[in-house]
């Protein structure tokens, strides 16, 4: 008889699966302008050649939308325009290059308060907005150091700059400062630029945004005039990453066995 072998055949199929990280494109963020009050100064209007203060009933608030920021008392005290003010200006006279619309704010300390240790002041702004988590703050306005001039018979003196000093708060903290970088001749304006990068963890997240411009009062000139007040935020966009299963081959095995029954021949 004849041997018998009885083929066996085993396929096997396995699939093999790699983990691998895919990365999912973020839409590019876009900057938000944040709402300023009066970011140009051009309220209250004033006549050519006039200005607003805090010592004219007939201008109160010597600028809309802004309020005095006065540690020293300097601006409590003062009477008329001789004395410590700030207001908004009419006058293109006082520089070399065209000024942002018609008026500038201005915060003046005149000579009789001038000088290091007889305080400070300035003007500040609470916006709406919150200092959000993740999220880039640029602030940015105009610092002008102006020059004498002739107005209703009178000359103002202008030569030198008090200094500066532009701050960004969340709530009563200061997060972000320009503390007089700029150098600026009389007759001129320089960009004051501040920026802040609010992360995830920051203690001061949900507080109210801040702006403040103060004069520092740190020598002659008197004046520190500003204009084009922006902030911009810009959320900052986080990589993600989704694990995928990759299927990278199917691999097929076929065995044969070939099996002799038991028997003799």
């Amino acid at each position: 008889m004849k041997n018998i072998f009885k083929p066996i055949f085993t396929f096997a199929v396995t699939t093999v699966a790699i983990s691998s990280p895919v990365l999912i494109q973020v839409p590019k963020a876009r900057s938000v302008s944040l709402t300023i009050q009066n970011p140009v100064f051009e309220s209250p209007v004033v006549p050519f050649n006039f200005i607003s203060s805090q010592t004219n009933p007939n201008t109160n608030p010597p600028i809309t939308g802004w309020q005095l920021y006065d540690p020293n008392g300097l601006l409590a005290q003062a009477v008329n325009y001789t004395q410590a003010s700030v207001g908004v200006e009419a006058n293109p006279g006082a520089y070399n290059v065209p000024i942002s619309g018609n008026q500038y704010g201005y915060i003046a300390i005149p000579a009789n308060q001038v000088g290091p240790g007889k305080g400070v002041a300035g003007i500040s702004q609470t916006l709406t907005d919150t200092l959000k988590a993740n999220t880039n703050y640029v602030l940015k306005m105009s610092i002008g150091s102006p020059q004498s001039y002739s107005a209703h018979g009178l000359t103002f003196s202008h030569i030198g700059f008090p200094g500066y000093r532009v701050d960004l708060l969340a709530g009563v903290n200061v997060i972000a400062t320009d503390n007089n970088i700029l150098s600026i001749p009389n007759g001129y304006f320089g960009t004051s630029v501040v920026s802040y990068t609010a992360l995830a963890n920051d203690p001061n997240l949900g507080k109210p945004l801040q702006i403040r411009i103060t004069n520092l009062n740190s020598g002659p000139g008197g004046d520190v005039d500003i204009d084009d007040v922006s902030l911009t935020a810009t959320a900052i966009p986080e990589p993600t990453f989704t694990l995928g299963l990759l299927a990278v081959g199917t691999f097929g095995a076929v065995s044969a066995i070939r099996k002799k029954p038991s028997g003799k021949s």
